[in-house]
């Protein structure tokens, strides 16, 4: 349900709350003091950057909503990106140049953003420029749905941002503030749009940039905006500096490959803060791309100069969408070496390409693909692609028997092939398959602090999916399902969207009756609607149900740490710490529990553990 603010937040909220008969009610200073208290926080870039400030090149287009509700948009937008340059350079040290503003002839008001993203990558490539940034029209009424307000390629560079909904935020302060004088009230509504519209392309910026969004009500990158929003965390500027630095080199020195490794690398060490399913999902992006772009860099022998050469031709061609002109240049190299996987495997990765990115694999894919297979049946490779195709087309039990095929087939070649098991290990990681990515890692010979196997216990762990969880209709094919409706409910718990996460949460429990997971999502529920018994009791349940639960493991021994006597809560969280190491909230909660027991030592100890195991000291 889209969460609407008849006015923006707390201010109406405060003069509602005076009741009708109070001498002060509705008075002019009563209106004068909530006016002041509505003013938005200042941003912070959190960071003092030393050298020189770099010129990241943005290119901006309007599109003809947005023209039509802001007569002097080129002025409005500048301030706009003038602010957000005053976060930028010393947070990362640069600055946003705009090089071009440009009218959209794009018409489209009932569009979602993600049509209009589509569109604008469409219209503009980017190529020589940092950013594309396309301000649309604003929504009829104010939001604070970020997800409203803006929409950005992760690691791309293409932005669209709503205007600012200023008619309904004047009206909301015309009823608020009637015996204030409007100029007041105009200084207080200019500093509220330039803080809400500069947030919101600096949290965009950082979606570009790979950063992710956190659990903290107050920062920049919070699903939900704020007028309190200050800052963004210095693990997400980690990210953005990262993906920054190859962002703004010229074409030909820039290292995607590594870039993303970076990220990868950054983002494996979970400092509590981000959004976990956002960050799940983005170090699936980037394993992704990794395993391609390996892929795409391994030099193939196979294949004589001359061929490879003309192989690159094929792949400029695709690259540039003339698929007929790349078939047919295929279709030659296929001619003259029939045998060749690698070739075959370019045959179905064309075809993938051109049916788009949310379609289904067309035939002429899946033919291409089983022929690469046949030619190489220890090599998943192509058949992973089929997976993931079917998986971006939303066919997630046709992805899975794709890659349950593949494994029927590499089980009959004699031999281990343990470079095909590992391939299809990850390949079922990205499609959140535990026990299937479980045992072909374990058939891969990796062992069990492994990246697959490592991965498959902290999900475990974290969402409360047993491996014999048939108790509660929790099988190898519905698992990545029911991890994906616990990361649902628990966004919605972290939106402070209770009834909806009430109602998901039901819906859950019809489907897995039981499941610790979602009990431990109910017992995070409850915490927050300030029910601690109901939490106890839900998390109670969950740990007994799955003793290896870390979230219903973390939550209790919060719980308990509020009783007489800490020891317990300590207990359980050393626990919830031994199962899942990674929960860094798990260890902050404990170091407030030894802490209020006195524990110096023991604090000192959890400090130590803390920097080995994150890179960083330890803060409660």
């Amino acid at each position: 349900m889209r969460r609407l603010l008849s006015v923006a937040v707390g201010v109406v909220l405060v003069a509602l709350t005076i009741a009708p008969g109070c001498p002060y009610h509705n008075t002019v200073a009563l209106q004068r003091k909530t006016l002041t208290e509505a003013l938005p926080a200042v941003l912070d870039p959190g960071a003092r950057h030393t050298g020189d400030i770099r010129v990241a090149k943005v290119r901006v287009l309007a599109d003809a909503d947005f023209r039509g509700q802001n007569v002097r948009w080129q002025k409005r937008v500048t301030d706009e990106l003038d602010y957000a340059s005053q976060v930028l350079a010393p947070m990362l040290g640069v600055r946003l140049e705009v090089v071009e503003f440009a009218a959209w002839d794009y018409h489209a008001p009932g569009a979602s953003l993600t049509e209009t993203l589509a569109a604008l990558t469409t219209r503009d490539t980017g190529d020589d420029v940092a950013f594309v940034i396309a301000f649309t029209g604003a929504l009829q009424l104010v939001s604070s749905d970020q997800h409203e307000l803006g929409m950005a390629e992760l690691l791309g560079r293409h932005i669209v941002i709503r205007g600012f909904a200023d008619l309904e935020e004047r009206k909301a302060f015309a009823r608020a503030f009637p015996d204030l004088p409007q100029k007041d009230q105009e200084e207080v509504l200019e500093a509220r749009r330039r803080h809400k519209q500069t947030t919101l392309i600096l949290h965009e910026l950082g979606h570009t940039l790979g950063a992710i969004h956190e659990t903290d009500a107050t920062s920049i990158l919070h699903a939900m905006y704020t007028p309190k929003a200050t800052a963004i965390s210095p693990r997400n500027r980690e990210l953005m500096e990262i993906a920054l630095a190859d962002r703004l080199k010229v074409a030909e020195l820039r290292d995607p490959l590594a870039t993303r490794r970076a990220l990868l690398t950054a983002l494996e060490v979970d400092w509590g803060g981000w959004v976990p399913s956002d960050r799940e999902d983005e170090l699936a992006l980037l394993r992704a791309a990794d395993d391609a772009g390996t892929r795409e860099g391994t030099p193939t022998t196979a294949l004589p100069a001359s061929a490879q050469t003309q192989l690159a031709v094929v792949g400029r061609l695709t690259g540039e969408k003339r698929f007929a002109e790349a078939r047919a240049e295929l279709d030659a190299l296929i001619a003259a070496y029939p045998a060749s996987a690698e070739l075959r495997m370019t045959g179905c990765q064309i075809a993938l390409v051109e049916a788009g990115p949310n379609a289904p694999p067309t035939q002429a894919a899946r033919d291409a693909c089983v022929r690469a297979s046949e030619l190489a049946p220890d090599d998943p490779s192509a058949t992973m692609l089929i997976a993931g195709s079917l998986a971006a087309a939303g066919d997630r039990a046709g992805a899975r028997a794709e890659l349950v095929a593949a494994a029927t087939r590499i089980a009959a070649i004699p031999g281990d092939h343990a470079p095909g098991w590992a391939a299809l290990a990850k390949a079922h990681q990205q499609l959140g398959n535990i026990a299937l990515a479980e045992d072909a890692a374990t058939r891969a010979g990796e062992p069990a602090d492994g990246p697959v196997r490592s991965w498959a216990a902290q999900t475990r762990a974290r969402y409360g999916a047993p491996r014999e969880g048939a108790r509660w209709k929790l099988t190898s094919e519905t698992e990545a399902d029911y991890v994906q409706a616990v990361r649902g409910l628990l966004d919605l718990v972290y939106a402070s969207k209770y009834a909806e996460a009430t109602k998901a949460a039901a819906a859950a429990d019809k489907r897995w009756p039981g499941a610790p997971g979602i009990g431990a999502a109910r017992c995070d529920l409850a915490m927050r609607q300030g029910q601690r018994d109901a939490a106890r009791a839900h998390c109670a349940r969950a740990v007994k149900a799955f003793p290896d639960d870390s979230w219903a493991l973390y939550l209790l021994g919060v719980i308990q740490l509020n009783d007489p006597r800490p020891a317990t809560g300590i207990a359980t969280l050393r626990k919830a710490i031994a199962v899942d190491p990674t929960l860094a909230q798990a260890w902050r909660a404990l170091a407030k529990g030894l802490r209020r027991a006195k524990d110096t030592q023991g604090l000192a100890d959890l400090a130590t553990r803390y920097q080995a195991q994150f890179g960083q000291a330890l803060r409660e």
